[in-house]
């Protein structure tokens, strides 16, 4: 091993020369891990090639300065290292965030890139969905690390064993927070970017490799849209997840080496079928922006007739209203999916006793779980992830009402006109039902109803204020007329409406 000192810290990294001529490739590691999750796939890469390993920023072995870990970073760690070892052409692979690192490097720097490899590669950024699956996954870093490092190892690793989960907690354990969080939170600020018009952009020749249980992004449609790379080459890894190199190492080695191998030429088509492919390009872009692949989809709902829990679509059946499953699952679900069983404790049964509150939750959480493992889907069996001192739900979660109180909220601030402001408002009204928590148990639902009824009652006073400053009689009769059944007190609206005729 040997460091390159660059701006206060060290960059880590091995390189293994064989000869100056031979090909060289520079593998890159996913976020949080290190060099060591390719060790086992240089073991079997051909001994005539160059291979150069690094560490991140801030991860492994290089050491960090002041400055957080940015992507920025990395385009500059990396020119920093090929200078230092005079290498001018690389083969670069990078793996599930890694993979993205690579892809912009190649954009940026296209001479210094002779081919590029991307595995797991992330096709989709939309900010709709991206958005709150990043703030869910930065809630859950900062929450309980061992629950992250859980729900790491549900998603990335097929099948689950003991040396690749030490080969990753290891590496995991030596980087903070904050290293992990920042690249995402920058991320975040990307997710509207055109994605497959960047790709098309790319000229060297790519191959794109991809688990075939990859539980985030269906490898059928990864090998489509990696199709808009003019030069592209895709492989399907079986019995593999997202983290390809400690899956399947060998069957990965072998396709590089069968790539760099290849003339990596596109095949030449004819005018007219490119004409034909050009046209469903044209239509998987019109399918492609405003929707999002979804394969791990949670949903609740408690305004539509009575309690009902969504798996992709389909019903979850289950004793909700019994051990407070329905209120547990919820309680999650409106704390982004992942709270520490203390907050939970405090939430429902804060007069108890800490030792009995404790084995009371215990009791809770095996009959969710139950539920969940009861059902046909077995996707549905790795729901709960549980840890010594948090609770976490390992999907993309939602519900009406945590949806409705973003609405409200969004709505009591918002700078409209008060004829448009009342009508969402009397549209919202119609959706809600004041006996919407009466099934739920537990003080903290109560709060939930209590901070409704206020945001309710100061919307409709704003709203009054503003109609009868605008003389808008007709429209102020029709708020007080529906708005009783969430008025600030008995009376309220008929003292209006009284007020209003004389």
């Amino acid at each position: 091993m040997l460091t390159q000192n660059n701006q206060n810290y060290s960059i880590h990294f091995k390189y293994r020369k064989e000869k100056e001529s031979a090909p060289t490739f520079v593998f890159v590691h996913d976020l949080c891990l290190d060099a060591t999750m390719w060790s086992e796939l240089i073991r079997e890469m051909d001994q005539q090639m160059n291979l150069l390993v690094f560490d991140l920023y801030a991860h492994g072995k290089t050491t960090q300065s002041l400055l957080p870990f940015s992507i920025d970073h990395f385009t500059s760690d990396l020119l920093a290292l090929l200078d230092h070892l005079h290498l001018n052409k690389i083969h670069l692979v990078g793996c599930r965030f890694s993979s993205f690192l690579a892809f912009n490097f190649a954009l940026k720097r296209p001479e210094k890139v002779e081919s590029l490899t991307l595995i797991s590669f992330p096709f989709h950024f939309q900010r709709s969905t991206f958005v709150p699956e990043c703030e869910s996954l930065i809630q859950l870093l900062k929450l309980d690390r061992s629950l992250f490092e859980k729900k790491y190892l549900l998603e990335n690793i097929y099948p689950i064993t003991l040396h690749k989960a030490k080969i990753i907690t290891r590496a995991l354990r030596r980087v903070s927070t904050e290293t992990i969080v920042n690249p995402y939170q920058e991320l975040l600020q990307w997710t509207d970017f055109d994605l497959l018009q960047e790709l098309k952009k790319l000229k060297m020749p790519v191959l794109f490799m991809h688990g075939a249980y990859d539980p985030v992004y269906p490898s059928e449609l990864a090998m489509i849209l990696s199709k808009y790379v003019f030069n592209s080459h895709f492989m399907l890894i079986p019995n593999s997840s997202r983290l390809v190199p400690l899956d399947q190492p060998a069957f990965a080695a072998s396709v590089l080496c069968q790539f760099l191998a290849s003339s990596k030429s596109s095949v030449m088509i004819s005018t007219d079928y490119q004409s034909h492919i050009n046209s469903m390009y044209r239509l998987i872009e019109r399918a492609y922006h405003p929707k999002t692949t979804r394969r791990r989809y949670l949903r609740m709902s408690i305004m539509e007739q009575g309690i009902h829990v969504y798996w992709n679509g389909l019903e979850v059946k289950g004793n909700w209203n019994q051990r407070s499953a329905k209120e547990i699952l919820l309680f999650l679900i409106l704390n982004r999916g992942a709270v520490k069983r203390d907050t939970i404790i405090d939430a429902f049964t804060p007069d108890m006793e800490l030792d009995k509150a404790r084995n009371h939750l215990r009791v809770q959480l095996n009959h969710l779980n139950k539920i969940f493992q009861s059902q046909s889907d077995k996707s549905l069996q790795e729901m709960l992830i549980i840890s010594r001192d948090s609770i976490a739900l390992n999907a993309d979660i939602q519900s009406d009402i945590g949806t409705y109180l973003k609405e409200i909220d969004h709505l009591f601030w918002a700078e409209e006109n008060s004829v448009d402001k009342c009508e969402t408002f009397l549209q919202m009204l119609e959706d809600y039902s004041p006996t919407l928590f009466n099934s739920f148990k537990g003080e903290w639902v109560q709060r939930i109803s209590k901070n409704l009824n206020s945001k309710f009652s100061q919307i409709m006073t704003q709203l009054l204020i503003g109609l009868k400053k605008d003389d808008n009689i007709p429209m102020m009769i029709q708020l007080l007329k529906q708005g009783k059944k969430i008025e600030p007190y008995d009376g309220f609206c008929n003292e209006w409406l009284a007020a209003i005729k004389n």
